[in-house]
């Protein structure tokens, strides 16, 4: 049952963090989709010359799974420092998430051979806040499904 749980708890912080990706993008006329930026970098990474371009998939699949990564991070600190869940917590770990993750994209641009154009200062904003989201969706939904704890060895 927890498993399910966290795989909930996943896939609706995503969802949710990646609504509020495509109004942000919608509402300041951007490209900031991360599904569809993955997949770019995948089909046009020099690993993939010659091979057969990847469908919109591999770029989901990719951000729910750097999302699983976040997940991961957020319940093991959490349940490792015995921190409760509070907005604060969430807030917390939604700045930390944003900077990694804006430090994952900046690696990404840096070390791909032709990155998409992509407003990098607009995107990392954007960024930084979809991470805030998620992780006071993550924190919200926590409080509602998880009557669960975790014990780190």
């Amino acid at each position: 049952m927890k498993f399910i749980q966290l795989l909930s708890i996943l896939g609706i912080s995503v969802g949710v963090m990646t609504v509020f990706t495509y109004i942000v993008s919608a509402l300041w006329d951007k490209r900031f989709g991360q599904p569809e930026l993955l997949t770019q970098l995948v089909n046009s990474s020099k690993l993939m010359k010659g091979a057969k371009p990847q469908g919109k998939w591999i770029g989901w699949v990719l951000h729910y799974a750097f999302g699983g990564v976040f997940l991961f991070g957020y319940v093991y600190l959490r349940a490792l420092f015995e921190l409760p869940v509070t907005f604060l917590w969430g807030l917390g770990y939604g700045c930390v998430a944003g900077i990694l993750g804006i430090l994952g994209w900046m690696s990404l641009f840096k070390f791909h051979h032709d990155p998409p154009f992509v407003d990098r200062h607009a995107f990392y904003t954007q960024l930084f806040l979809a991470h805030i989201i998620f992780s006071l969706t993550l924190s919200l939904l926590y409080l509602l499904l998880s009557p669960f704890s975790y014990s780190v060895p």
